[in-house]
């Protein structure tokens, strides 16, 4: 389908592409520091097996509010909002 959206060649073949975005669930007793640590390891792995399409790419662990791509950080403060006034018409 991703040929209908947006023609140009299925973007999952093309090593140069930006917009891929991950999303997982840490096991117990795992921290996001040792994920990132483990994330970062594979990134410079890629960096130095495909130098022209990984060289310089920042690969980061986030918790899923903070992710760029997907808004809920903008959606933070309005959900905040609605959260008091739940609470204060329920209490």
């Amino acid at each position: 389908m991703q040929e209908k959206f947006e023609p140009g060649g299925y973007k999952l073949e093309d090593r140069g592409e930006l917009w891929i975005e991950g999303f997982v669930r840490l096991k117990p007793g795992v921290t996001p520091e040792q994920a990132q640590e483990e994330i970062s390891s594979a990134a410079k792995r890629l960096e130095t097996e495909y130098v022209a399409t990984n060289r310089g790419r920042d690969v980061r662990v986030l918790p899923l509010w903070k992710a760029p791509f997907n808004q809920a950080s903008e959606l933070a403060p309005m959900l905040k909002i609605t959260m008091a006034v739940v609470f204060f018409l329920c209490s």
